[in-house]
């Protein structure tokens, strides 16, 4: 095929599947409109009448002249059907109509005697062929303008899947989308099946002028005759959308985490739990060094993580000694940077579940749910080849850590049997992929089938940072083959690490901590370093400036984890309001925290020496009691048009402390004139449900 007519080819075809524009990069003229095609169909109207009137003249009347007209007439406008097969429908259609119509006036020609002085046949030739003539130079302008018929560009499409070894294949369907364009084929199913054709992806991509990899292709799982191709013209990944900040703030692990953005833009979820909570989905990522698997993949899904309820994590970062992970380290209940201590983790987790799943058990659970009274465990394991190297006691800890709450997330830089046991590979459903160094790696690692389908790995390009593939809970066939991308905010060789501690901090209050079950069964390197991250932060309060609360407000709530086990038979929702509660306490006053212990909801001292808060305060530009009243009131009323009913009391007074410097028992007050009002409720402790939407006007006091 000359040059010139490749590139038109091409241009046509990328016209088709880029919705009216030509293929990025695609630099050929638009097809012109060719004079010949466009006299043709007036020369056959002009010489039509010829053999219908030379019959007439030569055999005047004879029956058998247009019966034989009529019979071949019938066969041409077969034969026209078939071997246009490998056409559109329309163009078909098309054909088969302009060939039955020009025969049938033919045989009515040699029927009638001088048909040239007859006023139906003559005016049928003169008004109807012109009509069907006009149809033809419709057709081919339309279809050599570039915003031709659906028709027209299945005709270029069929021209092109033959070209690319698809002889005889059809497009069925072609639906437009943004920045991508499927193409359904039905193969020829004498020569092919359509996992046959998922070779010719790459010599589709180079007809259409597009990149490599540009273009998938998906056999169809419910017949094998057929396959879907996937043209994505412009490589979006290289300027993803920016990261929207966390997803679901505040709720379970239930909810997916939003690590990314597909190439067609859709939301990349990692999914660590399903169902009610009971179906823990393990992950297992892996990428060769400078892939983004840490600061990318790991850094996107830690930082969905320590924005969620009842979730702690323990993270092991040994081999970069908390390189990866150690900027968020407040965020982590526990963060492992030595080998030992890992050691010891391992040894204590089939304990740790034991204890964990007697607990919910005798609480009348047969699973991990919110609100089981303890929290999920994220186990977190960087760069985990030298530790977990032939351990069968992991293995056998993954299998059973599913009904305890316990989601594992491995990272690895390569799948084999010499980093992990294979059991241990099987047994953690997502697989989430970076660059790896070969295909076998891709294929040992996604899955033969998945590779095949489109999904390489091995091929992304070096400068591409965090691009990855994801196979596991629910990721779509089509999704596991669709490249993506992780954040880059969190990755940025310049802010990500800044941005990474200060997202941790944000989110501080959102947290838990670790109830008391799994505090007795961890190991003595937990509670040590329990011990010296409650140290440091009381340091730290000792030596901070009075304009800011002395003490970090999870340091009294670890040290009362610790040592009073009341905190343990608290109701999540109590311990979240304490937690909550916490920012205005001077968290080295036991009587305080003893009292606060003791009832969550009581009204407290309002001392300066009592309240950290009230040192806080100066921060602010206090409100009026007025303004302060009608701040609540519009926040509720805020709550109830966005349907919210529950307010858990912890995040509604954070949020008033923030916004109007009043404290806690200021907020209390005002709940229980809402209550006498009819406007609020206390179902629970802790938690205030919306029975109507508050007027503007602040309740009374």
């Amino acid at each position: 095929m000359g040059a010139v007519s490749q590139r038109k080819t091409s241009t046509a075809l990328s016209t088709a599947v880029g919705g009216g524009q030509p293929a990025e990069n695609n630099t050929a003229e638009d097809p012109k409109v060719s004079v010949p095609a466009m006299v043709a169909p007036w020369a056959v109207w002009a010489g039509a009448p010829v053999p219908g009137v030379g019959t007439s003249a030569l055999f005047h009347q004879n029956p058998f002249v247009p019966m034989t007209w009529t019979i071949g007439t019938g066969v041409l406008a077969l034969s026209t059907w078939v071997y246009a097969s490998s056409r559109s429908k329309i163009h078909r259609l098309h054909s088969t109509a302009t060939m039955t119509l020009a025969g049938l006036w033919t045989a009515v020609a040699s029927a009638v005697d001088e048909p040239w002085k007859n006023p139906v046949v003559g005016g049928s030739w003169l008004i109807g062929g012109f009509i069907v003539a006009g149809t033809w130079n419709v057709k081919h302008l339309h279809r050599n303008s570039g915003r031709g018929t659906r028709a027209a560009q299945n005709d270029t499409l069929h021209e092109i899947l033959a070209k690319a070894g698809m002889p005889g294949a059809k497009a069925d369907r072609v639906a437009v989308g943004t920045n991508r364009v499927d193409v359904d084929v039905t193969v020829n199913r004498e020569e092919m099946t359509g996992a046959d054709a998922v070779d010719a992806a790459p010599r589709l991509a180079a007809l259409t002028g597009l990149r490599p990899g540009a273009v998938r292709a998906l056999p169809s799982s419910e017949d094998s005759g057929k396959v879907r191709f996937t043209f994505v013209p412009r490589d979006a990944l290289r300027n993803p959308d920016p990261y929207p900040g966390p997803s679901a703030v505040g709720e379970t692990l239930l909810a997916p985490l939003h690590v990314g953005w597909y190439e067609d833009g859709t939301p990349l979820l990692l999914f660590l739990m399903a169902g009610s909570g009971s179906n823990i989905v393990h992950a297992l990522i892996m990428g060769v060094t400078g892939s983004g698997k840490t600061t990318g993949g790991a850094r996107s899904a830690l930082a969905e993580i320590f924005t969620r309820s009842e979730t702690i994590v323990w993270g092991v970062d040994t081999a970069k000694g908390g390189q990866g992970l150690g900027p968020a380290e407040e965020a982590f209940d526990w963060l492992i940077t030595e080998e030992a201590d890992a050691e010891e983790l391992f040894e204590a987790l089939p304990r740790i579940v034991k204890e964990r799943t007697r607990k919910l058990a005798a609480s009348g659970f047969d699973g991990w749910r919110p609100g089981c009274g303890m929290p999920a465990l994220v186990v977190w394991v960087e760069e985990g080849a030298t530790l977990l190297r032939d351990d069968e006691r992991f293995v056998d800890f993954a299998n059973a850590a599913r009904s305890a709450g316990i989601p594992i997330v491995i990272s690895l830089q390569r799948p084999t049997s010499d980093n992990m046991p294979v059991s241990l590979r099987n047994a953690l459903g997502n697989k989430w992929s970076f660059r790896l160094a070969s295909e076998d790696d891709a294929a040992r690692f996604l899955g033969t089938e998945v590779v095949e389908s489109g999904a390489h790995p091995e091929h992304i390009p070096e400068d591409a940072f965090g691009r990855n593939y994801l196979v596991g809970a629910g990721v779509s066939t089509e999704q596991r083959v669709t490249p993506a991308t992780t954040f880059e905010y969190f990755a940025n060789p310049d802010h990500g690490a800044a941005r990474f501690a200060d997202h941790a901090r944000k989110y501080a209050q959102v947290r838990s901590a670790a109830d008391e079950t799994t505090y007795n069964a961890a190991p003595e390197a937990y509670r040590a370093y329990r011990a010296r991250r409650v140290a440091a932060a009381e340091a730290a309060a000792r030596t901070s400036t009075p304009s800011a609360p002395a003490v970090a407000p999870e340091t009294a709530l670890e040290h009362s984890m610790s040592t009073d086990p009341d905190f343990a038979r608290l109701s999540p929702a109590e311990r979240k309001a304490i937690a909550d509660a916490a920012p205005q306490l001077e968290t080295d006053d036991p009587e305080l925290l003893a009292a606060l212990l003791a009832n969550p909801e009581a009204d407290l001292p309002e001392t300066p020496a009592d309240l950290a808060g009230e040192v806080a305060v100066t921060e602010y530009d206090r409100m009026t009691k007025g303004e302060a009243e009608a701040y609540v009131i519009e926040a509720l009323a805020q709550a109830w048009d966005q349907d919210i009913r529950k307010i858990g009391v912890g995040e509604l007074f954070v949020s008033v402390y923030e916004a109007t410097g009043n404290k806690r028992a200021w907020m209390y007050k005002h709940l229980d004139a809402l209550e006498e009002a009819g406007i609020m409720r206390n179902p629970d402790r802790g938690v205030w449900e919306l029975l109507k939407r508050p007027e503007m006007e602040p309740a009374p006091a």
